[in-house]
């Protein structure tokens, strides 16, 4: 094997341990030259309360883990079949999912094919049994079909939205995060790169599944903070965050989600301390000119 191949497996099994998808990706693309979305303005004063801060589960154990693992294995069975991918999944009954969510979430990366695999509402029993799989190739900027759902409600994967410790750690998060936001503040529809919406109803106003928000240009960055949140401020701020899926009854109420690690600390209490008050920075960005195609991932740059 010479010195250059040896590289490139070396590459590729890096990026089959993160969940992220190519560098054109969508996910992966710094979002601070974007133009404000007209409805931008009218969506926070309406949902997003002055005062309110992303709400996160401070139990280091809480969040969803993400499993690194070998190729798929099981057959699984579905309650919504036609929108899930009926191949094997990776997984066991000895195998941890999420435990403070009541949708029972699991996911795991397959590190030798690059396949990311999530599933919800969870049993591990005869037969194991979910309520939907979906599978996404890492190497792909494919989006699941149009109209598909997945463990988000949007129809994204969830684990390439999660606060990683490692990566906050390390001082800087390339890839955009996913944030839920209650059931009253989104409405019926949902825009690329999303693909799906549950609730068929509509909603004056509200905001539609896929949207992406960011923090304002002229935040600053606290220095006072523990470098992990401040780079989780940051990739706030340049690469933002999707909205992917409906969590709480009253409005103003908006989350994020971890991989768990014992590392965390104090940390994800911090985060939800110093985005107190963050509304009246928050904006949402018109990423509609950099769709390639519709049923892609791929950002198209512009001249």
């Amino acid at each position: 094997m010479t010195v250059t191949s040896i590289f490139a497996q070396a590459v590729s099994l890096a990026v089959c341990l993160l969940p992220s998808f190519p560098a054109d990706n969508v996910w992966n693309q710094p979002i601070g030259a974007l133009p404000v979305h007209p409805m931008s303005s009218t969506w926070v004063a309406a949902f997003f309360p002055t005062m309110r801060g992303f709400a996160i589960a401070t139990d280091e154990s809480c969040g969803l883990p993400v499993l690194r693992t070998g190729p798929a294995w099981q057959r699984m069975r579905f309650d919504w079949p036609a929108e899930s991918d009926t191949c094997l999944y990776p997984f066991s009954t000895a195998q941890p999912f999420e435990t403070c969510n009541p949708d029972s979430h699991w996911a795991a990366i397959d590190t030798v094919n690059c396949l990311l695999y999530e599933m919800y509402n969870v049993h591990a029993g005869a037969p194991n049994h979910a309520a939907q799989g979906s599978r996404w190739n890492l190497t792909s900027n494919a989006l699941r079909a149009n109209g598909w759902t997945s463990a988000d409600e949007a129809g994204l994967p969830i684990s390439p939205g999660l606060l990683r410790y490692d990566e906050a750690h390390g001082g800087v998060i390339r890839h955009a995060l996913r944030f839920a936001l209650s059931w009253p503040c989104v409405d019926n529809s949902y825009v690329w790169p999303a693909r799906h919406v549950a609730i068929r109803r509509h909603v004056a106003n509200a905001i539609p599944l896929g949207m992406r928000m960011r923090l304002r240009s002229n935040v600053v960055i606290p220095k006072d903070a523990s470098p992990e949140c401040q780079a989780v401020l940051r990739c706030m701020r340049d690469y933002g965050l999707f909205l992917a899926d409906r969590a709480g009854d009253q409005v103003g109420e908006f989350s994020l989600e971890c991989e768990p690690s014992p590392k965390w600390g104090g940390i994800l209490a911090e985060i939800a301390s110093r985005t107190k008050g963050i509304a009246r920075s928050l904006e949402f960005v018109d990423e509609s000119a950099h769709m390639a195609e519709p049923n892609s991932g791929r950002w198209k740059s512009l001249p």
